[in-house]
C-alpha cells in the first residue's frame, strides 16, 4: 500500500482514521501521519473540543491540497510520536 499524500510514494503502513463514525481510514507514511495528527490534535487543543466529523474532513482537504502550515511539533506531541 502506498500513502495517499499527494506525489509521496512512501509505503503507506500507518492506518489514519479520518472519522470515526463512519470510520474512514486512510494509509500513509510515518511522516504523513505524524503531520496530519500533529494538525488535528492542536486544532482541538486550539478550540478546546472533540473534532466532529466535518471539521475532521476540513482539515483533511486542506492538507491535502497544501493548504495549511506544516506543524510544529510540541512537548505534548512528542508524547504520542514516539509511540508511532
Amino acid at each position: 500500500m502506498i500513502c495517499v499524500f499527494p506525489k509521496c510514494g512512501s509505503a503507506g503502513i500507518h492506518p489514519h482514521h479520518i472519522t470515526y463514525r463512519p470510520a474512514v481510514v486512510k494509509h500513509l507514511c510515518a511522516k504523513h501521519h505524524g503531520e496530519i495528527t500533529r494538525i488535528n490534535s492542536h486544532a482541538a487543543r486550539k478550540y478546546h473540543v472533540t473534532l466532529s466529523n466535518a471539521f475532521r474532513w476540513h482539515l483533511w482537504y486542506k492538507w491535502i491540497h497544501g493548504e495549511t502550515k506544516r506543524p510544529r511539533v510540541t512537548h505534548l506531541d512528542r508524547e504520542w510520536q514516539d509511540n508511532l
